[in-house]
């Protein structure tokens, strides 16, 4: 007796991004309906639907419902992955190439339903790659034609950014928020009666003002205000990436004259904000914690009160960004905290049994990393063995006359696509093996620590900086300011060692 075929079992897999939803109708509802009518005249059981909402196919990175479906093919719960068009995986070719591959390992074949093919036989995956081609096109030719309509809008005069303080975005057009519009107004006003950026905030925190997202305000958010051309009634463009950057007069109305816009600019240019600096000198930077508030402390340079004699000290982040609303400004100096933290680690050298204890963690760690990728590359090694030799098989069969060119240069084609796939691959995960592979040695750390306050009178700062932050992930004070803790970078069983 035969015995009956087994029923095919389907993961659908649904994306849009909102423009495409707006632009072209792609709905999750009627990809689902057509996904689901196709499985029901063909018999194939549902295993699951997996969603993307409103996610871009620029990338796949950041697709929780693909992430999931890869995973759960992995495991084997179903038999093949059901599109609506191969463009909801993936517009990049790369990216298609690759997952399709992961899909394969796993025995799951793909099927695009628009696209009328499925990657389980041959002819499937040759119109794969010549579809993602095309999707991949179609994707660059739509980033050129909306950047060229950004752009020959901007020249016209129209608003083309996101929100911005003083104005709403009516119908793609700019309308004045004369209550914003108030507070645009205040933080000139107090600029030209010499307040700084700081200060600016700190003022307008204090008297309840928020920005256009409800946050508090800061100093950097008050400097993009004081230099932004469209509250005197001008548009800039491709402000980020700096390229073609150009200003025209826009059709909004201004909320500052363009007097006092460009008085604002001579004085920005002229007055210095802040004394300068050599971050290199602050060796804690990113690494201390404010004691009130956790947040990171900050580098700054001040001058005594003769301003005879300059020092340097750390602040509080959130005071130095928001002001005194945030949090207090908690001056440390930086030169005591500094040797502090270093006569700490020179304990270090000392307990040889808490090196031992950190190299031994991390080795079973690098093991336990390292096994999954070790495993793959092997599977990458098998599968480059055997297609290397139906490549050979194919090369003998032609030289003895028993294929036709035509047979030959397209298998061979097939063949040597699935090559360059799996060779990408087994560079991806071997760079990834030496990555997880370059553990920390005992001898090395040993090294590292012995001597450390003895040399740091000669060591460069920049230097010392690199080493700190190789090994402390956080630098905690008490609340009288002092050196309470220090939390290294080192893995334990129970997380990150802090020693007191």
């Amino acid at each position: 007796m035969f015995s009956k075929p087994k029923q095919q079992t389907a993961a659908i897999y649904v994306r849009v991004s909102t423009e495409e939803q707006a632009r072209e109708g792609y709905s999750i509802p009627a990809q689902i309906e057509t996904l689901t009518q196709y499985c029901k005249l063909y018999q194939i059981n549902i295993y699951k639907i997996y969603k993307d909402l409103g996610i871009s196919g620029k990338n796949v990175i950041s697709r929780p419902g693909l992430n999931e479906l890869l995973l759960d093919a992995s495991k084997g719960f179903f038999d093949c992955v059901l599109v609506w068009k191969i463009s909801r995986l993936s517009r990049n070719l790369k990216d298609l190439l690759i997952l399709v591959d992961k899909l394969e390992q796993s025995s799951v074949a793909f099927i695009s339903y628009s696209e009328k093919f499925d990657t389980s036989n041959p002819v499937g995956r040759m119109t794969l790659q010549i579809l993602g081609s095309i999707a991949e096109f179609e994707r660059n030719t739509l980033i050129e034609n909306v950047k060229l309509g950004l752009n020959q809008k901007a020249l016209q005069g129209h608003w083309t950014g996101n929100h911005v303080l003083g104005y709403d975005n009516l119908n793609k057009k700019l309308a004045i928020n004369h209550h914003e519009a108030k507070i645009v107004q205040r933080i000139y006003r107090l600029f030209q009666e010499g307040n700084g950026a700081f200060k600016i905030a700190d003022i307008l925190n204090k008297e309840g003002y928020r920005t256009k997202r409800n946050a508090l305000f800061g100093k950097d958010y008050i400097h993009r205000v004081l230099t932004n051309p469209v509250y005197k009634g001008w548009v800039r463009h491709q402000v980020k990436s700096g390229e073609n950057y150009f200003e025209v007069k826009g059709v909004h109305d201004p909320i500052i004259e363009e007097e006092s816009f460009e008085t604002v600019q001579n004085k920005l240019k002229n007055r210095s904000l802040r004394l300068p600096k050599n971050p290199n000198d602050f060796i804690l930077s990113g690494l201390l914690r404010c004691p009130k508030c956790n947040n990171t402390m900050v580098s700054r340079y001040g001058y005594n009160k003769g301003k005879t004699k300059k020092y340097r000290y750390y602040i509080c982040g959130n005071y130095h960004r928001y002001g005194s609303v945030s949090c207090k400004g908690n001056p440390v100096n930086s030169e005591k905290i500094e040797q502090a933290v270093i006569e700490k680690l020179g304990k270090l050298v000392a307990n040889q049994n808490i090196i031992k204890n950190i190299c031994l963690k991390q080795k079973e760690l690098t093991m336990k990393d390292t096994k999954p990728i070790l495993e793959s590359l092997a599977n990458i090694e098998n599968e480059l063995t055997k297609l290397n030799g139906l490549r050979e098989k194919y090369f003998k069969l032609f030289e003895a006359d028993n294929l036709i060119p035509e047979q030959f240069t397209a298998r061979l084609s097939e063949i040597q696509q699935q090559i360059d796939v799996l060779e990408f691959r087994r560079k991806e995960l071997s760079r990834k093996n030496k990555t997880s592979c370059a553990g920390i040695q005992e001898e090395y750390i040993s090294n590292y620590l012995k001597g450390f306050s003895g040399i740091i009178q000669h060591m460069d700062p920049l230097d010392l900086k690199k080493i700190l932050h190789d090994l402390i992930t956080q630098v905690n004070l008490s609340e009288e300011k002092e050196l309470k803790s220090i939390d290294l970078r080192f893995p334990l069983s129970k997380g990150i060692l802090t020693i007191f």
